[in-house]
């Protein structure tokens, strides 16, 4: 018997012996589900542990008796082959997958038309996406957001992808074709799942993976549950779904024996592309493993320093076209303190191999509202490849030349990288990340989750499809295979209704036009706890939800602007006395949502904390309003507060001058402060503020609480308030970072 079918039987023996090693004998707990699921997430650790521990007793037991190496799972015999691209790329087969992949995402729309609009993507990014295409359709670019915070940053934070071409192709399909612009996170994130199906399909076909397997691998890899639970809170997840096999395809195209500029383009396009898809964090990860595969290709295949140096033109042309938004995204996040914590994959290591509800780990970090929905299926990419890797991994384990077999296949030393990455601490690597520059400042090892499914995904297909090698019917199996992998994905997407938050509302909800008429001009404190399950929570235009209703707020969900001064000012002076804070920087109107004073607490008691407010909080902000509500529902009612300062200004004898927002600009009318004065206009100065008159940019300041202080000559009738980021600036250097990776590349490239 081949090793490879002996290892299909480890694991059929193994499932069976974990299996009573977890109900210990005592098969009670199978009465219900639920009883069954306590006992399997109890203990995922030392199962998963003694699970691997035993494949290798008894992978290296067999191996005794088998003339086979370990290394032969993995390609060494005709490792060139392995990097030969099929004459026959299986053109049907890709648009099977992509097709099956829609079908997979059509599934779990089935939850939720704005079944990606979820979490952070409704409550941050996607008020902050609209504002930024909004702007864009009117004909100029948006630098910031007016309408929260007191002026928050926008394009330059980077996390709202406004310098990334398919936000726009998103944005205008959203509006264009389906008249439902707050459709565009959902189309966005389908794009690069449908894109991401077609990249790892070409990907498995390059490690000459069968049509039907690289299919399969196709449809786990885009249907997995980082790409639907971790992309509907996080959109910026789903391009990583896309580039990283793109640029894993691309590691294995190169040789310096055949390097042409072709590849160089291609992949320096891919690489700045991939960084302004909305997450710094992620183009690292997916960098950093771009360039491991191609080290362990160099050690694997003898290549010279020299040669292996001809893809650094790629590299830093790449760069060079992230640079643009690269530079101002490192001014703008100067001095932010960020967290760095956040759980692994601990947890979930049972749910790799198995979804609900045969197992149900549930989210890190204490995530997620529903303590019964299946949020283990987070860490779920289809058992069967998963299950393979595994067992291919103890077989090496066990092998005299483990080594070799490492070498023969780069994925296989990537993947125990990105696994040992994922687990947190309790993998040991996350250690050494967190000492090291720029790694340190990224938390979740979480993280590393989609690169970790890739590579196991590829790998067990490979094992799997070596098992059915030598059988008279390898057709049928390998359809079979898709088949099945295919229906289990089905499966999987429509039960994962779990994201890392779960909003009731939705973004077609309205804001009541009463209620939006009473506001008008005016600046607004959201009065709600910061998390709530229960409906008309958006009423609130907290958040990000003044964005969308183009309503001026002094709160917002912008962490990278929140945690800085001077808006931490605010937030600590608020502790202190939120009347003073709210009348000092002009908030005329107060909406109280109903879970104010009554919260609502979902079934998680992780998240409650986020859902209620302190009672002395309510009453501080009760105690600012002047007489009854201006108006009143169900959930929300309106109060004018009493004494607030104007938005605006005569410093000279405190007349209020009218202010309004045109587009993401401020407009103040001083057509009637007669001669040269100084005007306050209420919102924060900082670095990149600028007034004009026209052409004409004028002298400002702040005062003490960081509010505009404009001098305004005598004749000017209207004064445009706008944040500038240095564009141009960083461009240049872009530019000049492009022109030495052209440079490198033509001293190398010509004279190889």
């Amino acid at each position: 018997m081949r090793p490879i079918r002996q290892i299909l039987t480890f694991v059929i023996d193994l499932i069976v012996w974990c299996f009573v090693c977890i109900f210990q004998l005592d098969f009670n707990a199978l009465r219900s589900w639920e009883m069954a699921q306590k006992k399997l997430d109890e203990q995922p650790m030392w199962v998963f542990v003694l699970f691997f521990c035993l494949m290798v007793v008894m992978a290296a037991d067999q191996l005794k008796k088998t003339k086979n190496t370990a290394a032969s799972f993995w390609g060494d015999a005709g490792i060139e082959s392995f990097f030969t691209i099929p004459r026959k790329l299986g053109m049907l087969w890709l648009i099977v997958a992509v097709a099956a992949t829609g079908f997979g995402l059509k599934i779990a729309e089935s939850l939720d038309r704005y079944y990606f609009t979820q979490d952070d993507n409704f409550s941050q990014f996607m008020p902050g996406i609209l504002v930024g295409c909004r702007a864009v359709w009117n004909g100029h670019f948006a630098n910031w957001n007016p309408y929260q915070m007191l002026g928050a940053p926008l394009a330059d934070v980077g996390t709202y992808a406004l310098t990334y071409p398919l936000t726009y192709l998103s944005y205008g399909v959203a509006k264009n074709w389906f008249h439902d612009e707050r459709l565009v996170v959902e189309v966005f994130c389908w794009l690069h799942l449908l894109l991401a199906s077609a990249a790892t399909y070409l990907l498995a076909r390059k490690m000459r993976l069968w049509e039907p397997m690289a299919a399969a691998v196709a449809v786990c890899f885009s249907l997995c549950g980082y790409s639907l639970i971790a992309g509907r809170s996080w959109y910026y997840m789903t391009p990583t779904m896309f580039w990283f096999p793109v640029l894993l395809w691309l590691a294995l195209e190169f040789s310096p024996s055949t390097a042409k500029w072709t590849w160089t383009a291609v992949t320096a396009i891919s690489i700045g592309l991939f960084y302004h898809a909305g997450n710094v964090q992620m183009w690292v990860y997916g960098v950093g493993f771009w360039g491991l595969v191609l080290l362990l290709r160099k050690l694997r295949e003898g290549w010279s320093w020299r040669g292996f140096a001809m893809c650094l033109p790629a590299l830093l042309i790449g760069i060079g076209i992230a640079v643009p938004l690269l530079i101002p995204q490192w001014k703008a996040t100067q001095g932010l303190e960020r967290g760095t914590g956040g759980e692994g994959i601990e947890r979930g290591l049972m749910s790799l191999l198995y979804p609900n509800p045969l197992v149900n780990s549930g989210l890190p970090n204490g995530w997620g509202t529903d303590t019964g929905a299946p949020g283990g299926q987070l860490y779920y990419a289809g058992t069967f490849f998963t299950l393979a890797w595994i067992a291919g991994l103890a077989v090496v384990a066990a092998g005299r030349d483990g080594v070799k077999a490492f070498r023969g296949n780069p994925f296989l030393g990537a993947s125990v990288v990105a696994l040992l990455l994922a687990l947190g601490s309790k993998g040991g690597l996350w250690i050494l990340h967190m000492k090291l520059p720029v790694l340190q400042a990224f938390a979740h090892p979480i993280k590393f989750l989609p690169f970790l499914q890739l590579f196991s995904l590829v790998l067990g297909a490979l094992i799997l499809q070596r098992a059915f090698a030598g059988t008279a019917r390898t057709t049928l199996a390998g359809v079979s295979m898709f088949a099945v992998a295919t229906l289990v994905m089905f499966y999987h997407a429509s039960i994962s209704s779990q994201a890392f938050y779960v909003w009731k509302d939705r973004p077609d909800s309205r804001v009541p036009a009463q209620m939006l008429k009473e506001i008008g001009q005016e600046r607004i404190y959201p009065l709600a706890p910061w998390r709530s399950p229960g409906s008309g929570y958006s009423e609130s235009l907290a958040h990000n939800f003044a964005s969308v209703e183009q309503v001026q707020s002094i709160e917002g969900y912008e962490p990278l602007w929140r945690n800085k001064k001077p808006y931490s000012d605010i937030s600590d002076a608020m502790v202190d006395d939120l009347a003073m804070v709210l009348r000092r920087y002009g908030v005329s109107r107060l909406v109280v949502h109903s879970s104010a004073e009554k919260p609502l607490l979902s079934q998680n008691k992780g998240a409650n904390g986020n859902e209620q407010l302190p009672v002395a909080w309510v009453k501080q902000a009760m105690g600012t309003v002047d007489g009854e509500a201006i108006f009143k529902d169900d959930v929300i009612a309106l109060y004018k507060i009493s004494g607030a300062e104007p938005l605006a200004r005569n410093e000279k004898n405190g007349q209020a001058i009218p202010l309004r927002i045109e587009g993401t600009s401020v407009v103040v009318d001083t057509s009637l402060i007669g001669g040269a004065e100084t005007i306050m206009v209420n919102y924060f100065w900082r670095p990149g503020i600028v007034a004009k008159a026209g052409s004409q940019i004028l002298e400002l300041g702040a005062d003490q609480f960081s509010r505009l202080l404009i001098k305004v000559p005598a004749g000017v009738g209207r004064v445009a308030v706008n944040y500038e980021v240095a564009w141009r600036d960083s461009l240049l250097v872009g530019m000049a970072v492009v022109g030495l990776g052209l440079l490198m590349g033509w001293n190398l490239l010509a004279k190889a």
